[in-house]
């Protein structure tokens, strides 16, 4: 299985991926989550990470709003919301 992620390398990655004869998997909504080992995980740490992932979002959005769209670097607005 074989995922290109990022726009800048997307192209370039699909071109290898074609080039090598290498299949290439879509990213839906399903997208399972894999550990560092390879293994897939529980669904439970699935469902949290999906959870926390998509409230840091939110997060910053509404932080956002507040501020009118004033640009900032994104881990670092992450890492003070999570750490106050």
């Amino acid at each position: 299985m074989n995922i290109v992620d990022g726009l800048n390398l997307m192209f370039k990655g699909v071109v290898l991926l074609f080039q090598l004869k290498l299949p290439l998997r879509d990213i839906k909504d399903q997208c399972d989550l894999y550990d560092e080992s390879g293994k897939m995980t529980d669904t439970n740490t699935d469902r949290r990470i999906d959870f926390h992932f998509n409230a840091m979002l939110d997060n910053v959005a509404e932080w956002r709003q507040k501020n009118h769209g004033k640009d900032v670097h994104l881990l670092g607005k992450l890492a003070s919301k999570h750490f106050s």
